[in-house]
Parts: structure tokens; sequence; C-alpha cells
């Protein structure tokens, strides 16, 4: 095929102010690639990270025409997008909102995921011919019909909620129910051959009242479809708690907690037998805080409560998890049982007596609670792991299923999987790469493409890498608009230079090909270092991460090695592809690569054949090859708080912000650049234009007689300064007003007045601090 010109503007903001013109080389999965002719436009104006991306009608892959299929999840936290080709069941791209706003587990309105997705595909709205969604705090359609109106009272924004790429207005739409949702996002991963069970666990899904009602006489004939387990499952032999007839009698609300689903080889695909199903009671009104979540008695609520008690919020499970192994180490007092009886009995009982007279709740930053928190953390993982190994055991033993596979928010524990693996006497155990609420998108998209072509097989990709690539004009804008900050080389053999940072201790980014779809970074979006390295881990934790000190660090393993290092009940090579497990290093391994091993001496692991990541699996090859140890340090690459990077303006920005030694993007090296010296002020010119329009907001911080002055520098970007660099970026804005590029030593001379001593002193300091801080750029014109 012949390449096809196409024109459109990239704007960003950078040091230069000329336009010039580019030629970008598009690159389309299985397409030949298309010259694209652009016009590059710098402009001050732009501010935010996703402005600075290219904005054109280059696609992805030349789906158009061919129609697609839509799944959301839509409303609620960890909102996002899964794209399907309509006649092969090929997921095309899915994104997280997060990625897009850089706010962690962002929720809402899906459109800006919609739009993204579908103008990476050039496809527009017209080609979408089925919208699958679910929001399990409440039924979407009566939720959207109210809009309207309540978007004119100004309780929602119009131009999210009322956005035509989030209403999908005249696109047929289907609802589908959480845990169903659930249940189908593993159909990517599921093997015809098999009989397979669906283990669902998380904190709450659909309310009771939802599933019963079905297609409610309160949704007008415009509104969506309702499909749930009872009209879409076989549920003629399912084991329930509370009984239906308990739950009517009652009086009160119930949510979904648990849910079985069987899927047998000779069975019509599409059809699974619900077999199990627990609800917990909503023992606390839903207008309370998240809901009245942490209320409730599902094994992932009474989880998340524990995360609340100890550090204040209850997503952050994870934290938990890695904290219980210190609980030995630090001899930690461990509370009493949480958890008492069967869960497949249905006589699982919560002490709520002793959870809500736990001391101390949410006061992690007091350091000497640690030691009990410890001891609370394990707690909480030794009750759930003997709660779902005997679920599990009892699930095998009747119904003789050889596979299981997992899903919802307890599937990320990956200790709990690790213990799934070895003991719950299942052959096969999968977990996809999004068992979180992520992955309900992409259970939405394969329900709606089997439901469109009845097919008893799907082509749906394997791999986690869903999300966008960035060609290599759009990493070069990026780098350019950091240029004085950042030098850059392009790379001759780029894994092998990596692999030789990594041997000399070094910690580096790495960042490659389509994004990761979930919440593991797998080699394409990865902080990497040096497994041997005893002290790296405080490093990566205090200096670059910035979150807490006891955080383990995980390591990527090529696949034929995993038995060599790690304790295994089989000869299994590859038990871990998504990072999702969690195993016992053997001790004679232990202090060859003990910055990948927790105080339990186990680690979380990702097990990689060649072919699942070929560039990734290259490098850690030649990591081997230069140290003997066939495995790297990897955790995602971002900084607390953020979701893992994006876009290259994404991983440029947090590599300069986490301090790290190195970054790899594409095929380029990039390092940092020298800073300026006072000797050549007469050759440095001041661009301030980077901060133009920002907010400087000043508050007095309480209990002290000082200032916190914060520049809001965008929607996703706050930089804390000082009372001094505060004066002198006000000077700079004042003086940039007129001129873009401002002569350092005239500014200095005009904001210090006469005198070198206070010139040097205090002046030259402050402007390398706002350099430092990216709010302006000291720069050296080349002629």
């Amino acid at each position: 095929m012949e390449g096809v010109p196409v024109s459109f503007v990239l704007v960003w903001s950078g040091a230069t102010r000329k336009k010039r013109s580019i030629s970008l080389l598009k690159h389309s999965i299985g397409q030949p690639m298309v010259s694209l002719n652009c016009a590059v436009m710098t402009t001050n104006t732009c501010r935010s990270r996703r402005e600075a991306s290219i904005r054109c009608s280059a696609s992805l892959a030349d789906y158009s025409g061919r129609g697609v299929i839509v799944g959301l999840n839509q409303y609620s936290h960890d909102a996002s997008c899964c794209v399907v080709d309509a006649e092969s069941g090929e997921i095309l791209m899915a994104i997280e909102k997060e990625r897009l706003t850089r706010v962690r587990h962002d929720g809402g309105p899906t459109g800006e995921c919609l739009r993204a997705c579908l103008s990476a595909l050039d496809l527009e709205l017209d080609d979408v011919r089925l919208v699958v969604a679910n929001n399990h705090h409440f039924r979407i359609a009566p939720f959207e019909r109210r809009l309207p109106f309540q978007t004119k009272l100004g309780i929602y924004p119009t131009s999210d909620y009322a956005d035509a790429w989030n209403l999908t207005r005249n696109i047929p739409k289907l609802e589908i129910s959480h845990h169903l949702a659930h249940a189908w996002s593993v159909l990517p991963f599921w093997r015809a051959s098999e009989d397979a069970v669906i283990v669902v666990m998380d904190g709450m899904g659909e309310a009771y009242k939802d599933l019963t009602t079905g297609n409610m006489s309160t949704i007008d004939e415009h509104d969506s479809d309702y499909v749930c387990d009872w009209n879409s499952c076989n549920c003629e032999n399912i084991r329930e708690f509370p009984t239906r007839e308990q739950i009517l009698s009652g009086g009160r609300g119930y949510r979904e907690a648990e849910t079985v689903f069987l899927q047998e080889r000779q069975s019509e695909t599409g059809r699974l037998q619900c077999i199990f199903k627990r609800w917990t009671e909503e023992r606390s009104p839903p207008e309370l805080y998240n809901h009245g979540f942490e209320n409730m008695e599902s094994l992932g609520a009474v989880y998340s409560r524990i995360s609340s008690h100890i550090f204040g919020h209850w997503n952050v499970c994870g934290k938990v998890m890695g904290l219980a192994p210190l609980a030995s180490t630090w001899q930690s007092p461990i509370p009493p049982q949480l958890f008492q009886g069967s869960l497949w009995d249905g006589d699982l009982k919560i002490d709520w007596k002793l959870l809500e007279t736990l001391p101390n709740p949410g006061e992690w930053s007091s350091e000497h609670h640690h030691r009990f928190y410890a001891g609370l953390a394990s707690r909480v993982q030794t009750d759930l792991e003997h709660c779902v190994l005997e679920f599990l055991q009892r699930i095998r033993t009747t119904t003789g299923a050889n596979t299981l596979y997992l899903a919802g928010g307890v599937a990320l524990n990956s200790t709990l999987n690790g213990k799934i693996l070895r003991e719950s006497g299942f052959e096969h155990v999968r977990i996809t790469p999004f068992p979180g609420d992520e992955g309900i998108a992409v259970g939405c998209a394969m329900f709606g493409f089997h439901q469109n072509k009845k097919r008893d097989h799907n082509t749906a990709r394997l791999s986690p890498f869903l999300g966008r690539e960035y060609d290599t004009d759009e990493i070069e804008a990026a780098l350019w608009e950091f240029l004085p900050w950042i030098q850059y080389e392009q790379a001759t053999e780029i894994e092998v230079e990596a692999a030789t940072e990594l041997a000399n201790s070094k910690v580096i980014g790495w960042y490659q090909g389509r994004s990761e779809y979930g919440p593991r970074a797998l080699g394409n979006r990865s902080i990497l270092a040096d497994p041997r390295d005893p002290n790296v881990v405080h490093r990566i934790n205090i200096h670059i991460k910035d979150r807490e000190y006891f955080r383990p660090l995980a390591p990527t393993v090529l696949s034929n090695s995993v038995p060599e290092y790690f304790e295994l009940s089989d000869t299994n090579t590859n038990p871990s592809p998504f990072m999702s497990v969690t195993l016992p290093v053997k001790e004679s391994y232990r202090s060859r690569v003990p910055a990948v091993c927790h105080a339990d001496g186990t680690a979380r692991l990702q097990s990689l054949l060649s072919g699942d990541n070929p560039r990734f699996f290259k490098l850690i090859t030649a990591f081997k090859h230069l140290t003997g140890i066939p495995m790297v340090l990897n955790t995602s690459f971002n900084i607390a708080g953020e979701p893992v990077v994006e876009s290259p303006y994404d991983a440029i920005q947090t590599f300069l912000d986490g301090g790290l030694d190195k970054l790899f993007v594409g095929p380029y090296a990039v390092s940092r650049r020298e800073d300026p010296q006072l000797d050549q002020i007469h050759e440095i010119m001041i661009d301030a234009s980077r901060s133009l329009g920002s907010r400087i907001e000043t508050s007095q911080i309480l209990g002290e007689f000082t200032s916190r002055i914060v520049v809001h520098v965008d929607d996703s970007r706050k930089v804390q300064i000082s009372n001094g660099e505060a004066s002198v970026l006000r000077a700079l804005h004042r003086a940039g007003s007129s001129a873009d590029l401002i002569p350092a030593d005239q500014f200095i001379s005009r904001f210090a007045g006469s005198g070198s001593a206070r010139r040097e002193s205090e002046v030259w300091p402050i402007l390398l601090g706002l350099h430092h801080k990216r709010l302006i750029a000291l720069e050296i014109p080349v002629e």
C-alpha cells in the first residue's frame, strides 16, 4: 500500500518559537508504513501533557468500516474502555481513564477513554455497533435519563457527563451485571477444550434488587437492556447465601460478594452456569462515604477495611499484603481471627465487634503503631488465605474441573494466588492481567461480541499490551519539549545498552511499545534495576517513588529459570506471566538476588517467555550474559500517587521527577543535561513561558508561622516553591509578558540591584531551583 499523505497540527510548548515541518512515519499494526506530513507549531498556551500529544487522523490499524463493539466500566472508579473487532472478537485497544487524566483510579464518565481509543483506530462513533457497560453502584440507563436535569442544576459538569462520546446516544446499548462482566473478562484466556471454574471475589458487586428486577419498569423504551446471571446463565443448581427467601423477608439491601461460574467444554459458549453466589448485606446507608462499602462482609470489603484502618485509604490493599510478612520480623502481636466459618457452606461470619474496636485507625504516620499494623495485616491476610483455600478446594471436589480462573479485586492479592497455585488442587490456575475493575470493560466488550456473533470460539488477543504505541516522531516531539533538561542519542542496540546500565547498578526507566492494560508493569512501562543490589529497594521506595519503605519489589524472570530459583509444586515454567503470583525464592538463591526477596523470602514474579515480549526478553538475556542472573528487578514506571506513565511526555517527566539514572524511550537513550554554570551568565537566556498562566497559591500551614506556596502548572502538576522562588517567578512573569526569552544577566541585575555578591549568592541559586522544578528553562541559544 502506498503511503497516504495526511496533514495535521502538533501543538507543543518548547524552548524554540520557530514553526517547522517534519515528516512522520505512522506504523499501523499489520499494515505498511503510512507517510504523514505535518506542521509543528510551538506555543506557550499549551500547558498540559495531554495537549502536547500529537492530534491526527492516523490510525493504529485500519479497522475503518468493519465495525467495533465497545465495553465500558462507566461512572465508577477505574473507569475504562475496551474496543473489540465486531467480526473477529480481537481486542483492538483498551485504556484506563487514569492513564489519560493522570489521576489514580480515576472514575466517572468514559467519553475521554472512548474518544482516545476510536481516534487511535481512525474510527468514529458511527463505527460502533454496540456498547456494553457496567456500573456496580447504580444502573446506568436511569442515571443517564436523569442527567439532562442534573447537569442543568450543576450537579454534574455538562462537558464530561453530557458529552456525546460518553452518552453514545443512538447506538444500541446493553448493561450487564458486575460479576457477570468479571466472568466474561477471562474469555480471551479460556480454552474451549477445558472444563473451567471462574471464581469472582471482590469488594461489592451488583445490588440484589437490580439482578432480580431485570428490565425495570422505570426504564423507558429508549433505554438499554439489562443482562445478569438470572437471565443469561443456567442457575438451576446454584448455592445461594442468604437464600432469596431470606433476603426478601429481611427487608434489607444486599450486593454480590462472591460468585462462582462453571464453563464446561461441552456447553454452549456464552452459556455459563452460576453455581454459587454469596450476598453481602448493605449494613449502612449507601449515601455514606464510599457507598457504605467498608461495613460490608465480602472478602474484598473486609480486607479493604483493614487497608483503611492502617493507611487511611480503602484502595491500597496491596500495601496491606506487603506489610503482612513483617509481623514475623517485628514480632508483632497478632489479633484474634476476623473470619469464622466456611464460605462454601454459607456460614462465614465476620467479627464486627473486634473490627469496630481496633485501635489507632488511620495513623500510619505515627511510626510507633507500625508493629501493631503489621500484626493486623498478617491476621487479615492469613484469614483470607485460609477461607479462600477451603472454598476453592470444595469447589474443585464438587465440580471436578481442572482449571481455575480468578477475577475481581481479590485476585490482585498475589500472596493468596501463590497459595492457590500450590495448594488449591487445580491443575491450572489462570489470572488475567486485569482482574480488578479495569477488567470490567474487557468483560463487557467480550460479552457484546459473543451476543453479536454467537461464535463458539474467539480470537481475542492474549497480550496485556492493549494500549497505544507512540511512534518515533511522537517520542521526538516529547524529547524536544524537555531539551533544556535532557540530552539523548539513538542507541545502536538498546537492549544491550540498558542491560549494561543495570549491571553497573543503575536504575533506569524502560518505555517501549504499546502500554500495558491493568495495574502491572510487564516490560513496556517499567522501572528496572539490578536484583543483586541490596540497597536498591531503599533507593527506589524512598528516593525515586517516594513511598513506604517496606514495599517489596518484583522480579521478571526468564521462564526457563523459574524452577531453578523458585519453589514450585510442579515443573510449570510459566506460572505467572502477568506478575500475579508470589512464590518462595529458594533459600540458596536469596542472597544472590536480595533486592527482589521480601521479608519472608518470597517474590511476586513475572515469568517471561521470549514470544510474550521479545525486546524485554532480549534485555534480560543480555543482563544474564553480563551477570549470570536470569532476571531483573521490575516495578511500575510511576511515582507515589500517580498512575503508570502512558505517553512519552509522562515518561520523561517522571524520569526527571523520580531521579532515575537513565531513560530508554523507544530507540533513544536519555540522560540529564548538566546545569548551566554562572560563568556562562552572559550567554544564558531565561524562558519563563512554561509557567505563564499558572496559578501561584499561598496557604498558611496549620500551627506554624510559615506559608506554603504551590504553583498549579496544569491539572496534573503542582509544584511547591519557596518565598524567594515565588518572588523571582512573579518578576519573571512580569518581564516575560512582553518577551519570551529574557537575558539572565540583565534580569539578575534588575531584580537584585547592584552588587555581584548578592547576585551570585541569592538570585542565581533561585533561578537554578526554578530550572530544576521546570518552571523556567535556563538555555544557551544555539546559532
